[in-house]
């Protein structure tokens, strides 16, 4: 299920989400598509078969998540397997696209809920990616330059090779922003070419505002949780809820208006070519700060009441 709760609200942040609303269902839905009953009063979508509510499924921990509403982006890449259909969970609800053929929902590996994406982008065809919509990224709030300067971004990963194309530097799992060096701000969890894998964070044109941080070596065919946060200017990387390491960067913030990308960078490059599944951004929380556990079950889609 994609949602077990999610909270309705008004603003900016569904200004690019379309939901068709009525007293009875369209005659002919797509696999994802999301309908708001106004006779019921709920929100449903079609998982292929039927319409489900959302909010009748365990689509996330059982606990909620006390930062549920700050989670800027949540995909647990659920849908029907072999398709280029799936939503964010969180409620943003932001608008989603996939690259090319080469990525799609599917069911032959999953860490949570049955699902993941798959990036077949071992060959040197069109790079397979979900990505965000540029333009939406400030009004949707998915940019980490505007508000708090903490942040969280996480995802499982099982990579089934790493990046063999000549050009390739690097294997993106996730990232944002336009690069990484002088003039852009971004972030990155991915492989780098040694076999390691690496997290980054580039904050602009500012002096000591570069980072890298390499982990521990690429297992193939294994799921792995990759973490990384920004806490009053210090950046942490984890592997498996262990701590990678940490170096400190200035608490300015900038500005980048390119999306997310999830299996590619934004250039078309740095491809991963593997499974990911269950990514989160939180904006305004550093959710690990030292060495912690990794997730037992599927990121909460509700905020808890504590």
């Amino acid at each position: 299920m994609l949602f077990d709760q999610i909270t309705l609200v008004e603003g900016a942040q569904f200004a690019n989400l379309t939901v068709a609303t009525g007293t009875s269902f369209p005659a002919s839905p797509s696999a994802g598509e999301l309908f708001y009953r106004t006779d019921l009063t709920l929100l449903h979508v079609y998982d292929g078969s039927s319409w489900t509510e959302v909010g009748a499924g365990s689509g996330g921990g059982s606990a909620g998540d006390a930062y549920f509403n700050q989670t800027s982006l949540l995909l647990n890449f659920a849908g029907t397997n072999a398709t280029q259909r799936t939503y964010d969970a969180s409620v943003r609800l932001n608008t989603l696209t996939f690259g090319s053929g080469n990525s799609t929902i599917s069911s032959t590996q999953s860490k949570f809920g049955g699902t993941s994406l798959f990036l077949n982008n071992a060959s040197g065809s069109s790079p397979g990616y979900v990505s965000t919509t540029a333009n939406t990224v400030a009004s949707s709030g998915l940019d980490l330059s505007t508000q708090a300067p903490d942040w969280t971004v996480e995802a499982w990963a099982y990579p089934t090779a790493l990046p063999s194309l000549s050009n390739e530097l690097s294997g993106t799992v996730i990232g944002w922003g336009g690069g990484f060096g002088a003039g852009w701000a971004s972030v990155s969890i991915l492989i780098k070419p040694s076999g390691v894998w690496q997290g980054q964070w580039n904050n602009a044109n500012s002096a000591g505002g570069d980072v890298s941080i390499n982990g521990s070596a690429v297992t193939l065919n294994s799921w792995v949780h990759l973490a990384v946060s920004k806490s009053d200017g210090t950046i942490r990387f984890f592997i498996n809820g262990t701590l990678q390491g940490s170096s400190t960067t200035n608490t300015n913030n900038y500005f980048s208006s390119s999306p997310w990308r999830v299996g590619a960078g934004v250039n078309d490059t740095y491809r991963f070519i593997g499974y990911v599944d269950d990514v989160r951004v939180t904006k305004g929380v550093a959710r690990y700060t030292a060495t912690f556990t990794a997730p037992t079950e599927a990121n909460p889609t509700f905020q808890s009441n504590s």
